[in-house]
């Protein structure tokens, strides 16, 4: 009788919520601006697509101080790269190639924040929707 009760318990449970790779209902589509410095990059811009099963592609542009990657030293230079990831009901993943890995949240329609990951360190960043 336990067994039964336990298994039906169980089996009530996980119908709860969505399939955490659901995609999200909110869009990350659009133009994002982060004044947060990642490393040596800084005034990072992405521009984001997101298709209906959740997937995000775009490009990032940015500028990075001189004597790091190809930038001489005393210089500031422009870079820019792909973006390739997931928005779903757990949050928004996206790879800004060259940069690192963003994992984060979209916080209502405009605010995009969480933490990108590089070999150097664990960067804080806030994204804000742009025209």
């Amino acid at each position: 009788m336990r067994f039964r009760f336990l298994f039906l318990v169980v089996i009530g449970l996980m119908g709860c919520g969505p399939d955490l790779s659901t995609p999200s209902s909110k869009s990350v589509s659009g133009k994002w601006q982060s004044s947060d410095p990642v490393s040596f990059f800084f005034n990072i811009k992405l521009d984001l697509a997101q298709a209906q099963n959740g997937e995000v592609t775009g490009t990032w542009t940015s500028l990075y101080k001189g004597g790091n990657l190809s930038c001489p030293e005393g210089q500031i230079c422009p870079a820019s790269n792909d973006v390739a990831g997931r928005n779903t009901v757990v949050g928004v993943s996206i790879e800004v190639l060259g940069i690192g890995k963003f994992t984060g949240q979209l916080e209502g329609d405009s605010v995009l924040r969480g933490d990108i990951y590089r070999y150097d360190g664990d960067f804080n960043v806030k994204f804000t929707k742009i025209p």
